[in-house]
């Protein structure tokens, strides 16, 4: 029966002597819990220790076997059969820390949190009963390292594809939209600065004839990684800087900006809104590459390229939102 219940390898017969004691109280506590018979809830558990087995289940290596057994195969070896879920998890967690993975940005999206939430919530159900009968140190650690690549394989963010444009040679002849460029040119240059964690958020007035771009630090960012949690619209707190591109060549408002360049715009911005500069100060390439590539098609005038908008007061179109949501914050 230990073999059956717990898949345990002779060589084991100790761990799977404590294992089913573990088991024994399990069994116990989930007949109390449940308010069924020993021999229901022993019929219930095993079931469920069978498929775990089945699904999960080690190959042994004989005694005699002389090929080399691969880095994985030792690991998932000493971690036991029984854990063998877990060990899987914990091994693609190794592989992508040894492939130099170190931060992984998660795309929790409002359309992806219950599902997400529900995802962890089954896996860790699944797992309590190997949890509850192991006594491998190592166990939580090995928890915590599944999860998380459970995490990275079904909501890592993936940029989009995209393809390569001309290079612009020289600026529209528009001037709304040559003006709209620069404050994106703007931004660019104080990412470039070391400010990378300003964010911008372009959208629409209500009629469509208006391009507006907000600029605030990615503290005050929501999750979706571009709409604001506060708007600031009186400008008391200082934490968002407001464009229109009805103000012509007022950039932001400023009557004394006209005439100024991009770089020229970013010193000043710098000092005119300390609060964004202070809480923007940082790096954050993936976002930075993204402004990059909003700056790349807006740069293309308004015959080649365009403006990117992530808000309008009509229905969105999924395939564009999808191409140009930039990537979700580092918290």
């Amino acid at each position: 029966m230990k073999s059956t219940l717990c898949g345990a390898p002779s060589k084991e017969s100790n761990r799977a002597s404590s294992a089913q004691d573990a088991f024994e109280k399990i069994l116990g506590f989930h007949c109390f819990m449940s308010e069924c018979s020993y021999e229901e809830g022993y019929r219930r558990m095993s079931l469920i220790l069978e498929e775990l087995t089945f699904i999960g289940g080690v190959e042994t290596v004989g005694e005699s076997t002389t090929a080399e057994i691969s880095a994985e195969s030792q690991f998932k070896t000493a971690v036991g059969s029984y854990l063998r879920p877990l060990a899987d998890g914990a091994w693609d967690y190794i592989l992508m820390r040894a492939n130099g993975m170190r931060r992984i940005t998660i795309d929790l999206a409002p359309e992806n949190k219950d599902d997400l939430a529900h995802q962890l919530q089954a896996t860790l159900n699944w797992l309590a009963p190997l949890l509850a009968e192991s006594e491998t140190p190592e166990r939580f650690d090995l928890l915590a390292k599944a999860l998380v690549a459970q995490i990275v394989k079904n909501y890592r963010w993936e940029q989009p594809e995209g393809r390569p444009r001309e290079i612009s040679i020289a600026q529209t002849k528009d001037d709304l939209w040559r003006r709209a460029v620069r404050i994106l040119a703007m931004v660019h240059e104080l990412h470039k600065a070391g400010y990378q964690r300003i964010r911008i958020y372009p959208f629409l007035s209500p009629s469509g004839c208006n391009w507006r771009c907000w600029i605030s630090p990615v503290t005050n960012i929501a999750n979706d990684g571009y709409q604001l949690l506060e708007e600031d619209l009186d400008c008391r707190l200082g934490i968002v800087a407001h464009y229109t591109s009805g103000q012509d060549n007022e950039y932001l408002g400023w009557k004394d900006a006209a005439h100024l360049n991009a770089r020229q715009l970013a010193n000043l911005f710098l000092q005119r809104f300390p609060k964004i500069a202070e809480q923007g100060a940082g790096l954050d390439w993936a976002y930075a590459g993204w402004l990059t590539d909003v700056l790349g098609v807006g740069e293309l005038g308004p015959e080649n390229g365009h403006l990117v908008y992530l808000g309008q007061d009509w229905p969105d179109d999924p395939a564009y939102h999808a191409r140009w949501r930039p990537p979700l914050p580092i918290r």
